[in-house]
């Protein structure tokens, strides 16, 4: 049943693809019981996109539970979250589990982190964060680990910065985000690298305590870096996902802290660390809504934009556009040397060509970032059998060295 669903997935893929291309095309509202709102928890696992909580005009703070099926463009409510209802919170995915916490609730700001099996239908309470509760933090993870950090807290703005590893179930801190405190700042990973930029501080830079500035963070020494500045306006408050080896932003606001004249679309090449700009999404710039990536579609939703010059009103529609596919593409590594994955387009093996020093480890992901399967890389190969056509990654670690490529398999 599981390869039928990934068959029909990709047939789906292909046919939006012709359908749409490089534009955004309107899908499927949320059901008219369901809230409009803003600052809505969004994440995707197995083909499936999910929306959780957010705030809504009739509720500050919601626990309801949505699930959209792109087949049938199609949206059902699953049980509410059992934890504390909550908005300006976000969600990572890793292998085949969602991981969600901290945001704003009735009570407290909050640093809980819960875990949700959608084969179980479960959530399960992981444990607290050491550091201040907090909302719209950066969220993100990197090598099977959470970082979260920045945000807003009971005193203000922060940059604290904490390590969550998934498999101990423990928080460590690490060095604090080496630029102003921020609340809502964009957030992306790529290739084991953690970034977060932009959003918005009580310091003023050239007029504006929003900001453009972008840093990268490398588990592997600890140590920050700070980017090219973003060529466009400052913004806060907007979506981010990361995807095939580049990073994103949507929509949000501008250094006024007012709704963008349109719903901006970026995308960021971590090899040139350049951006460039994609079409945008319809209407006006949007405070807080969410997005979710299933195949090579990313699906925008929620938020608050303007109906007209003077209003704006919270939203419930979702938007789709394709992204432009590529493979092959190498991110950057810490390797010294050349390696490469080939034959690229593969069939039933994938080889990697170049000289490996020591015991090298491999996880090979679905376009959604899924880790299909890992383990030790020998010169067999890594067998591709079973599997369906499509765009695949491939993550080695080679000792303390990494190297991340993107192939297709026919």
């Amino acid at each position: 049943m599981r390869s039928e669903k990934l068959t029909l997935l990709l047939a789906f893929f292909a046919l939006q693809t012709a359908l749409f291309g490089q534009t955004w095309v309107e899908k499927a509202a949320l059901p008219d019981t369901a809230f409009a709102r803003h600052h809505p928890v969004t994440f995707s696992i197995d083909g499936y996109g999910y929306l959780l909580g957010g705030s809504a005009t009739q509720s500050p703070y919601l626990s309801d539970f949505y699930r959209y099926d792109p087949l049938a463009d199609q949206w059902e409510q699953l049980p509410d979250f059992p934890g504390p209802a909550r908005s300006y919170s976000y969600a990572i995915v890793y292998d085949g589990k969602a991981y969600m916490g901290f945001g704003f609730g009735l009570t407290s700001n909050m640093s809980d982190l819960w875990e949700y099996d959608p084969i179980a239908g479960t959530w399960t309470e992981k444990a607290l964060c050491p550091g201040d509760g907090r909302g719209h933090p950066a969220f993100l993870e990197a090598n099977g680990k959470i970082y979260v950090g920045l945000g807003g807290g009971d005193m203000g703005n922060l940059k604290d910065f904490w390590e969550y590893d998934i498999a101990t179930d423990q928080w460590e801190q690490m060095p604090d985000f080496p630029s102003y405190p921020r609340h809502h700042p964009f957030h992306f990973s790529i290739a084991g690298m953690v970034y977060a930029a932009f959003g918005h501080g009580s310091e003023s830079v050239n007029g504006s305590t929003i900001y453009r500035d972008i840093f990268r963070f490398d588990p592997q020494d600890d140590t920050w870096e700070q980017m090219e500045d973003f060529p466009g306006e400052q913004r806060v408050a907007g979506t981010q996902f990361s995807h095939n080896g580049k990073g994103y932003v949507l929509s949000g606001e501008g250094a006024d802290h007012y709704y963008l004249e349109e719903g901006e679309f970026w995308e960021y090449d971590p090899v040139n660390d350049a951006w460039k700009q994609l079409p945008s999404m319809p209407g006006s710039g949007r405070w807080a809504p969410g997005s979710f990536v299933i195949g090579n579609t990313v699906y925008a939703t929620c938020g608050t934009a303007l109906v007209d010059n003077m209003n704006a009103e919270n939203q419930k529609d979702l938007w789709a556009y394709q992204i432009p596919a590529s493979s092959g593409t190498v991110i950057p590594s810490k390797l010294p040397y050349a390696l490469e994955v080939y034959p690229n387009p593969a069939q039933d093996l994938v080889f990697i060509r170049g000289t490996l020093i020591g015991e090298t480890h491999f996880q090979l992901m679905g376009a959604d970032g899924r880790v299909i399967q890992r383990g030790r890389y020998s010169h067999s190969g890594i067998a591709l059998t079973g599997l369906p056509g499509g765009i695949y990654g491939l993550l080695l670690q080679d000792g303390e060295l990494r190297y991340q490529a993107r192939f297709v398999k026919d």
